[in-house]
């Protein structure tokens, strides 16, 4: 487990961008290439009825930020504004993470992108942050090019904008601890016995160094197929399920995480996000609620 010193690193809590819409028109260089490749390569099913639930945003993700900026509370003094995703980034713009950084208006603010390592990024902002001792502005854009590209042999991919801070001032969400297991090489496509059995293996080891206890924590689970859900419920006892069934890859957990905290009233101290992606590995953040510590203490 990486460990995180304490009081060193806060997340605030996310927001989410979460109006979906049927259909979307790409019209880039870039999408008529990546359509010529998939075509060329024998990738492409051909044609697919629009039959799923909506799952493209109105317009670009990246384009997209600003609005769901202007809702937060975050702090303007930032160093970095981190853009984490998997899906490459078909804009029509030089780049997501400049475009995004321009539409914020942010000075004196570096911006760069975090891919390499597909949904396991967010992991790497935190490793970023720590190593900078910075504040870092963090967003996590998915973009769906069409529906063929939506499908996997789990939950459909859908399109995804979740935006986060993380400071050493205090916050809402302290982070605990955080740890990944890449794969030595790709697993099966349909190898959800793999991915899963190495998260609740990450899980163990992390409930192990950190001596907590299964009933003391709640599991945000990573929407990844049904056979990856089950087999987290069958060996821990509080698991949170988001209400849809979209895969959005690194901006998955936040989402589930705003939603979480939407909800009923919240007693458990500890909450650990889990991140799963067969093309590159397994990943866990572990928080600890605040709020719980000051209510217990009155």
């Amino acid at each position: 487990m990486q460990s995180v010193a304490r009081d060193s690193l806060y997340l605030s809590m996310p927001v989410t961008h979460r109006q979906y819409v049927a259909e979307r028109s790409l019209n880039s260089y870039e999408y008529k290439l990546y359509q010529h490749i998939r075509t060329l390569y024998g990738f492409d099913p051909g044609n697919h009825e629009p039959s799923l639930a909506p799952v493209f945003f109105h317009d670009e993700p990246c384009l997209l930020a600003e609005a769901l900026y202007e809702k937060t509370q975050f702090s303007t003094k930032v160093d970095y504004l981190l853009c984490c995703y998997k899906t490459y980034q078909l804009t029509k713009k030089v780049s997501a993470p400049l475009a995004i950084l321009k539409s914020l208006g942010l000075k004196n603010v570096q911006a760069f992108a975090l891919h390499n390592i597909g949904v396991l990024s967010p992991l790497m902002a935190i490793e970023w942050t720590l190593a900078t001792d910075s504040t870092a502005l963090v967003v996590c854009l998915e973009q769906i090019y069409d529906y063929q590209e939506s499908q996997t042999a789990g939950y459909p991919k859908a399109d995804a904008l979740a935006m986060f801070q993380l400071s050493s001032a205090p916050g809402p969400l302290e982070i605990c601890g955080y740890d990944w297991t890449l794969f030595p090489g790709l697993p099966g496509e349909d190898d959800e016995r793999q991915l899963s059995a190495l998260t609740c293996q990450l899980i163990e080891q992390q409930l192990q160094q950190s001596r907590l206890d299964r009933k003391e924590i709640t599991i945000i689970a990573h929407l990844h197929s049904d056979a990856f859900l089950y087999a987290l419920q069958r060996q821990f006892p509080h698991v949170y399920v988001r209400a849809d069934r979209y895969n959005l890859l690194t901006a998955d957990p936040f989402y589930s995480l705003e939603e979480y905290y939407g909800q009923e009233k919240k007693d458990k101290e500890y909450i650990l996000l889990t991140f799963a992606d067969q093309a590159a590995g397994v990943g866990c953040i572990l928080l600890r609620d605040c709020a719980v510590e000051r209510r217990e203490t009155r």
